[in-house]
């Protein structure tokens, strides 16, 4: 990790603050938020993750002792990806009822903090993976806060602790939606959109799909492994990232190779007897696109979503 160097310090050692302009202004230092700086230029491709880290060492010194990083800031020191939104400043909490305010490069937040919530990294007081989880399911998008969670069951956040964090939280702004989300949480999703997609078919009022399955055909070799699958209506569902196409596409594989691959790989799976449905990013914003279709999928396997209309009618009840 960069370190941060903070102006008091760099006074310090004997530069003045003319110099420092002067190392600013040629490069050799760069600020991070005002009275702190590092030796050398961020990459202009730095992940915003990274970036905001810098941001946490160099505003921490400069807090009180009662001040935690929490929310999302917490999930980047953890090694949780967030979205942009959730970063968009240095999340704090302080242990008290009261005081939550938002300054320029700052989120204060006040609420209680249990020992048990608060963890240590790289000398920092973080709230623990629990207790960050369960903020963000009270302060984020369900989608946002479904990803975060699932990533933090791989890293091995179990359900009973995040299920007793939440049980201290009766009557706390936002905690119904944080429960939601706990009961959401699925440790197999393997990626930020395909938890997103997961959410967007339960507000659909789709079926629950089974995730990461291998579909076989019929001399019982292995044709592919897809993300959602529904046996009942013989229907696969694909989120179609853009990591398989770009940065995580094979070695020395073109970007045409790899959609000539998917294409194959998709014929394989309708040989086998299976209808896919697929859709990306920009379709998680647009309600009803995914759900038509997936159902149109439904209707081309033979075996259509005779219940749509009263699912639709329970979920506009409960939602």
């Amino acid at each position: 990790m960069t370190d941060v160097l903070l102006t008091r310090d760099l006074l310090k050692l004997g530069f003045d603050p003319v110099e420092l302009r002067g190392q600013v202004a040629r490069g050799d230092l760069t600020r991070i938020r005002r009275g702190a700086f590092v030796r050398d230029p961020l990459p202009p491709d730095a992940r915003r993750e990274a970036q905001h880290k810098l941001q946490i060492m160099a505003t921490y010194p400069q807090l009180g002792p009662s001040s935690v990083i929490s929310h999302g800031s917490a999930a980047v020191l953890h090694g949780i990806p967030v979205w942009s939104g959730a970063i968009s400043h240095v999340h704090l909490t302080h242990d008290r009822n009261y005081g939550g305010q938002e300054r320029r490069l700052v989120r204060v937040h006040g609420t209680p903090l249990d020992d048990a919530d608060v963890a240590f990294l790289e000398g920092i007081a973080v709230t623990s993976v629990a207790r960050t989880i369960a903020d963000l399911g009270r302060s984020l998008p369900l989608e946002q806060s479904v990803a975060a969670g699932d990533y933090a069951l791989s890293l091995g956040l179990s359900a009973e602790e995040l299920a007793k964090v939440l049980s201290g939280m009766r009557r706390w702004p936002g905690v119904k939606g944080a429960r939601r989300m706990a009961s959401l949480l699925d440790v197999r999703s393997e990626s930020a959109g395909e938890s997103a997609s997961r959410v967007r078919i339960h507000l659909d009022g789709l079926p629950t799909p089974d995730l990461q399955r291998v579909i076989f055909d019929a001399d019982g070799f292995k044709i592919a492994r897809v993300d959602f699958v529904w046996d009942e209506h013989r229907t696969v569902g694909e989120f179609d990232g853009q990591g398989k196409y770009n940065e995580l596409r094979p070695e020395g594989k073109s970007k045409g190779d790899v959609v000539d691959d998917e294409k194959q790989r998709e014929d394989r799976i309708r040989d086998a007897g299976w209808e896919v449905a697929r859709w990306g990013w920009s379709d998680l914003y647009h309600p009803g696109v995914i759900r038509g279709r997936i159902l149109r999928a439904f209707n081309r396997a033979g075996y259509p979503l005779l219940t749509a209309t009263s699912t639709d009618s329970a979920q506009r009840r409960t939602g």
